[in-house]
């Protein structure tokens, strides 16, 4: 187990379902699925990637990180289901291209964006001082914004 990383499993983890979460987000994203799954008979692995939620930060980020640092935390000898959201989908696809000795029998993309900018590429690996809302509701609609989910 990575110790760095925050990390929930939940029901039967025999071929669970992961849930990635997008970026600026943590695996709180999925309470509500999660729920729907365990009531399925389904288990859930769903981390908080390094730098989000309950994991602790690194010095860099990278996809190629965030996928490593999953699959170490990962059940081995059986393949599991991934749902990913934004970030989180594309960081599914590298778990799924058999690189991290994952096997990933379905993945479900949310939002999954394709088409990254240099620009974009290189600030994903930048470290950004942690800011801080005045309420709650102007939190709110940060997290949604960068997610995707305003309006």
């Amino acid at each position: 187990m990575n110790p760095d990383l925050y990390v929930e499993c939940q029901g039967n983890t025999a071929d669970p379902v992961l849930l990635l979460h997008g970026l600026g987000c943590n695996g709180a994203v999925w309470d509500s699925l999660v729920e729907l799954l365990l009531k399925r008979g389904l288990g859930t692995v769903v981390p908080d990637f390094s730098g989000h939620g309950r994991s602790a930060w690194s010095s860099q980020y990278s996809l190629e990180q965030q996928a490593a640092a999953v699959a170490m935390v990962l059940p081995r000898g059986r393949a599991l289901k991934i749902i990913g959201h934004s970030m989180g989908a594309t960081v599914g696809l590298l778990l799924a291209s058999g690189r991290f000795g994952v096997r990933v029998s379905k993945l479900f993309a949310i939002g999954l964006k394709i088409d990254w900018s240099q620009e974009e590429m290189d600030r994903m690996g930048e470290i950004r001082p942690m800011r801080l809302f005045a309420t709650r509701p102007e939190a709110a609609q940060r997290f949604l914004r960068v997610t995707g989910l305003a309006g």
